[in-house]
């Protein structure tokens, strides 16, 4: 057998840029580890508190345990390599200002339903062609599609090799099992999307000023005077930003591009009658997917509570570990005691003592809605939520009803604060998302022009 150091050192395990090496992991369980008394003296300096002092056997005392492979949570498919851009001798250009890191599959389910939506490739096109117009120079999508089948003949290639010059296909079979069966169904796929994330900010980070993490369902778009990213990131890292954080809605399908759904009865029960449920059109050039979903539940500028599901655009080289919607290891955070001392900032003993450590603003911050950019978030909505819309959407639901349906308000109106109102449109249906005309006149008309130049 052949080394598999030696191997993986020498960078032979990848075959034209990809990984040919797969492995599984079983992880050993363990709390999580963010107090300060994790860290070292040198990166805390002296430590005279005994009770600052990380004992192992204090902390985590028998917890740590080699669960069962059945139950373990283990990952499978993980592909393991040298990142390309390491086996050069020189240290890499950056050759492009803003990429986008893209974990997808052709066919997939939402997180709280089983039912597969297989809208992935149409999806994908359109993410890429618009995001291409406004400044993204290069993507690379790890794609998912073989997780579940390893026989599939179907995957998201069809669609990058649209596109040979600006997108990059990686096959990511990886997939996490549950362990926590049978209490939850859900496989857990999502794990593999923080590790093909990780892989993606290692290999090619490197070679790009800023890194964009999201998914084909979340649309950025520049505002007030900007045309493009470019100028967005260029301005930014005048003003010291290595991380901006886009604030997050979910925006609803809009009842003029929906039609009634008659397909099986949902996982819950519902959808049984006709007229019960919507369905959406399946998008195409004539009503992409962005036309369908340009009914934002919240005005822009986003209130604070859209902080909790944030995606954020920031520097590979000042980002050293990034989590789906966090940074969570920057260079600001690993720097010593000393380097500290000689920037004449507070020892992080003070500093991190029974705390958590954060970003200065100039560094890590929101993105402002109005002057630079807003994200769009047009998550799939299934058949089966919008259950009973005819009543729930006219306000005769329970309390723990939504109406999913988008309900777009009329241009004449004065929309409140909030977003959150009683006023209702002449069908008696409650307003509940608010149509972007940027997006409606000038950003729609552009991808239905490009859809238009693909293969049909």
């Amino acid at each position: 057998p052949i080394p598999l150091q030696d191997v993986i050192k020498d960078g032979s395990s990848l075959k034209n840029g990809k990984p040919s090496l797969f492995i599984d992991i079983v992880p050993i369980r363990t709390p999580t580890r963010f107090r300060s008394w994790y860290l070292s003296e040198d990166q805390v300096g002296p430590i005279d508190d005994k009770d600052y002092v990380f004992d192992a056997e204090k902390a985590f005392k028998n917890s740590d345990l080699l669960p069962k492979i059945k139950d373990s949570g283990r990952l499978e498919n993980m592909p393991i390599c040298k990142p390309a851009l390491e086996l050069e001798d020189v240290k890499p250009q950056k050759k492009h200002n803003l990429i986008a890191c893209l974990w997808a599959s052709a066919s997939y389910t939402t997180r709280g339903s089983k039912d597969v939506v297989g809208d992935g490739e149409q999806r994908l096109k359109e993410w890429v062609l618009h995001h291409k117009e406004v400044g993204v120079d290069h993507f690379y999508v790890y794609d998912n599609t073989g997780a579940y089948d390893r026989h599939v003949t179907k995957t998201l290639k069809q669609v990058t090799d649209l596109f040979p010059d600006d997108v990059t296909w990686i096959n990511w079979p990886m997939k996490v099992c549950n362990n926590a069966k049978p209490k939850a169904w859900n496989p857990g796929e999502r794990s593999s999307q923080y590790a093909a994330e990780a892989s993606c900010r290692l290999r090619f980070g490197p070679g790009a000023e800023w890194l964009a993490s999201i998914d084909t369902d979340e649309y950025l778009f520049p505002t007030g005077e900007h045309e493009n990213f470019r100028t967005v990131l260029q301005n930014a890292r005048k003003g010291g930003a290595n991380i901006l954080s886009f604030r997050s809605s979910r925006a609803y399908p809009r009842k003029d591009l929906m039609i009634p759904y008659d397909g099986h009865v949902a996982p819950n029960g519902s959808c049984r009658e006709k007229n019960e449920c919507l369905d959406h059109l399946p998008g195409n050039a004539s009503v992409p997917f962005l036309q369908i979903y340009n009914c934002d539940s919240a005005p822009i500028p986003h209130p604070s509570w859209a902080d909790r599901a944030k995606k954020q655009i920031y520097r590979p080289e000042h980002v050293l570990q990034h989590f789906v919607h966090y940074s969570t290891v920057t260079r600001n955070l690993i720097k010593t005691n000393k380097e500290l001392a000689v920037e004449g900032s507070l020892p992080l003993y003070a500093r991190r003592k029974n705390v958590r450590y954060s970003e200065d603003k100039e560094s890590e911050r929101f993105i402002d809605e109005l002057k630079e950019a807003f994200m769009l978030h047009t998550k799939r909505m299934q058949p089966h939520e919008t259950s009973n819309w005819l009543s729930v959407c006219k306000g005769n639901g329970s309390k723990w009803d939504t109406c999913h349906v988008g309900i777009s308000w009329a241009k004449d109106l004065r929309i409140p604060a909030s977003g959150k109102t009683d006023e209702r449109n002449e069908d008696g249906f409650i307003y509940n998302c608010f149509v972007n005309e940027r997006i409606e006149d000038y950003w729609i008309p552009k991808l239905r022009k490009a859809l238009n130049t693909l293969p049909s």
